[in-house]
């Protein structure tokens, strides 16, 4: 399964906060769709510090929201290399799963830290600074970091 957060750089706008497009790319489902305009300096921080708990293994689930929508994907950790995945959305009636699978946990860690990267040389190119920004930048160091000190 291929996975991958995408982001389209010619998108991203600032005025208060910074929009763009940003999703998420199993195989040929896109998630919430392809070109899905959100806040990724925000939302990619959070995933990172979401997901922190389970690379350290502090927690077995997590839920990382989008901003905008009822939106999240949702990981299970079911060993150390082996999460689940799902895309959700929230309704009136409770939660509609529209995708769930099995991820390589580094495949997922990646996909969202080369986004994180991504979206930072942006903005930093964009001369765009925020505590949002510096939140991400700490963030994305910080799972690095974790990354590196991991048992092979």
């Amino acid at each position: 399964m291929s996975f991958s957060v995408k982001i389209r750089a010619d998108g991203f706008e600032k005025r208060r906060l910074i929009t763009g497009p940003i999703w998420l790319q199993i195989d040929d489902q896109a998630f919430p769709e392809e070109d899905w305009s959100d806040f990724p300096v925000i939302v990619l921080g959070w995933w990172l510090s979401n997901i922190t708990p389970l690379i350290t293994n502090q927690a077995l689930r997590c839920e990382c929201r989008f901003m905008d929508g009822p939106l999240r994907f949702d990981i299970t950790k079911l060993g150390r290399e082996r999460w689940i995945i799902a895309f959700i959305q929230n309704n009136l009636d409770g939660d509609v799963c529209w995708f769930k699978g099995e991820i390589d946990s580094k495949t997922l860690i990646d996909g969202i830290l080369s986004a994180a990267e991504a979206v930072i040389d942006l903005c930093k190119q964009k001369e765009w600074e925020s505590s949002d920004l510096a939140t991400l930048e700490r963030e994305t160091a910080a799972v690095k970091g974790l990354i590196k000190s991991l048992p092979e």
